[in-house]
């Protein structure tokens, strides 16, 4: 799960990279301070019982888009 957080820190940071047109110091600013706040909501979730119901929906959306929306592309 660390590594999905990982990517998805990454994908917004391009985002803020892009949209907002920022220097490598300010990407590298964007990714330290969104990599901090997706660990600590990943060990506040963790530690909760609604973390094993996020888990299954996670797993069911990406094996609906892999399996089911890319063939009708």
């Amino acid at each position: 799960m660390e590594y999905i957080l990982g990517i998805a820190v990454s994908l917004v940071a391009q985002g803020y990279k892009k949209y907002l047109g920022t220097d490598t110091f300010g990407t590298y600013l964007a990714i330290f301070a969104l990599s901090i706040l997706a660990a600590a909501l990943f060990v506040t979730l963790k530690d909760t019982e609604i973390w094993p119901s996020i888990v299954q929906v996670m797993t069911v959306a990406g094996a609906f888009h892999n399996f089911i929306l890319r063939r009708f592309e």
